[in-house]
């Protein structure tokens, strides 16, 4: 679940977003990054997390161009995170 999260974070520096939105998605993945090292992650909590930041690159200028490396790395954690995934994968156009 790190490697989701990590690969989250590699795109935040690779699509085109407004400051704030940048570091609400890294703010939202620092988060989940927490949690997925706590020793019982909250899947609840993570899922959240893992929303957020997605929720915002999916509103970049150039999401059109990223949503095919974005939809793989979304279906990684939904396997993980079950029932807690069902918003997750709306926004990238996908369902349970």
């Amino acid at each position: 679940m790190n490697a989701v999260v990590q690969q989250l974070r590699a795109m935040i520096g690779q699509l085109q977003l407004e400051p704030k939105q940048q570091l609400i998605a890294k703010n939202a993945l620092d988060e989940a990054e927490l949690e997925v090292k706590s020793p019982q992650p909250d899947k609840a909590s993570l899922g959240e997390s893992l929303t957020r930041a997605v929720g915002v690159l999916s509103k970049a200028n150039d999401v059109a161009a990223q949503l095919s490396k974005l939809a793989p790395v979304v279906v990684q954690a939904a396997a993980w995170l079950g029932p807690h995934a069902a918003t997750l994968l709306s926004l990238v156009g996908l369902t349970l």
